[in-house]
């Protein structure tokens, strides 16, 4: 009876063993993955923050690029008038 108790407390002694050694190599596995976890998400928040810039940027170089447009507008409609100014002196020139 002895024996068989001592035996049964060295399979319980080994299986504790064999439990704490995996629960601490699932410990590592989870710190392993969390480290990868913030890694990624580092990532991604440099990728959003990265987009974000660019959008801004974009914004800018589009309100630049309405100006420019505007520019170039009035710089067509007063060649326009120009146009028809010369067009309306010419026909005058030429009644005469």
């Amino acid at each position: 009876m002895k024996i068989r108790l001592r035996g049964i407390g060295y399979a319980l002694a080994i299986l504790c063993v064999a439990c704490l050694y995996t629960s601490f190599m699932c410990y590592i596995q989870v710190v392993e993955y969390q480290q990868q976890i913030m890694n990624q998400n580092k990532r991604i928040d440099d990728a959003v923050n990265k987009w974000a810039r660019l959008t801004e940027e974009d914004l800018v170089i589009l309100q630049k690029i309405d100006e420019q447009n505007k520019l170039i507008k009035a710089q067509d409609d007063k060649i326009r008038i120009q146009d028809a100014l010369i067009a309306e002196a010419r026909a005058k020139s030429k009644r005469k």
